[in-house]
């Protein structure tokens, strides 16, 4: 998976596999929201929760996959997810993100982390804040 920000588009391009790893398609790119947080090169979480359904997180909310990244859906979130560390799914509806966010009174200094994790069961509709 790579993060492609050139000419202005911001695109996350996922490779799969069928043969173990002898060889790789790309898949549909995923573009839209969110996807300009993350630099050329980076790429943001991603969760397998199948061989043909694979969850996507950005900042603006989820994409999701049911056919091996042919098409995406957008699942705008009610919460800002900007800052999202990593996603992980056990089915099409329920998953877990979490959401690190730095701020800083100088460049690098004084700064304070605050970290969520957040809960849904519809796929990324909405997301409950969990508690330890």
């Amino acid at each position: 998976m790579y993060t492609d920000n050139t000419n202005d588009t911001n695109a996350v391009v996922v490779f799969s596999t069928s043969d173990g790893g002898k060889s790789w398609t790309s898949t549909t790119p995923v573009t839209g929201a969110g996807l300009d947080g993350f630099s050329a090169g980076a790429a943001p979480p991603i969760s397998f929760v199948g061989s043909d359904t694979w969850v996507l997180g950005t900042g603006a909310g989820v994409y999701i996959t049911t056919d091996g990244g042919d098409s995406w859906a957008h699942q705008a979130s009610q919460v800002d997810l900007s800052g999202i560390a990593t996603v992980d799914f056990v089915d099409p509806s329920t998953g877990w993100v979490s959401v690190s966010n730095e701020t800083c009174l100088k460049p690098k200094t004084d700064c304070t982390a605050t970290g969520e994790l957040l809960r849904t069961t519809d796929g990324g509709r909405s997301w409950m804040p969990q508690k330890p």
